[in-house]
């Protein structure tokens, strides 16, 4: 069981490498910036998680006070905003679940972090008090808010009924959440 699930971090990891920018005239600062913003919570969260964490944040981009407004605000798509620093231990819990929603409503719900340390002005702007928080927009408003650790299932459920409420999915779609 060890040795397989070894491999397959191992895989992600080759996977991931391979889908890394670039450092050249062409890559954006942001890009930059999330390379750097993963190898610092390699350094925070421990050798024995460090890989999943920055595989998981491989898969959810970080968006900044620069981008939000085309990102988030002027998005088509409804999107699910992690609010977060590589300090806070119950982000780093809920990224696997952030990654789930990512992956089951790709297509349908864009998905972005932000760090509120590095936008901390807009982190301000929105009222996030505390970290994790996790926002729902859709049509440039926010739908939907939590804070803290809710768990993977009720994360889900917000989501859900989110995608279902603005017609993004069906409610045969939807799921019961017990997958995350």
């Amino acid at each position: 069981m060890r040795t397989s699930k070894v491999l397959f971090w191992a895989i992600l990891l080759v996977v991931y490498a391979f889908n890394l920018p670039a450092a050249d005239a062409k890559t954006s600062g942001n890009d930059v910036k999330h390379h750097h913003k993963q190898k610092i919570a390699k350094q925070k969260v421990g050798d024995n998680k460090a890989e999943e964490v920055e595989v998981l944040d491989a898969m959810v981009p970080y968006t900044s006070t620069q981008q939000f407004q085309k990102d988030v605000l002027q998005s088509a798509s409804p999107v699910l905003v992690d609010f977060s620093a590589t300090w806070c231990a119950p982000c780093r819990a809920m990224a696997p679940s952030v990654h789930n929603l990512a992956v089951k409503y790709s297509g349908k719900l864009k998905v972005y972090k932000i760090d509120i340390d590095d936008d901390e002005d807009l982190a301000d702007d929105l009222k996030v008090d505390a970290v994790p928080t996790f926002m729902i927009f859709n049509g440039g408003k926010i739908l939907k808010s939590e804070t803290g650790n809710i768990g993977a299932s009720k994360l889900n459920t917000d989501v859900s009924e989110v995608l279902v409420n603005v017609g993004a999915v069906s409610t045969a779609e939807k799921g019961d959440g017990s997958a995350y």
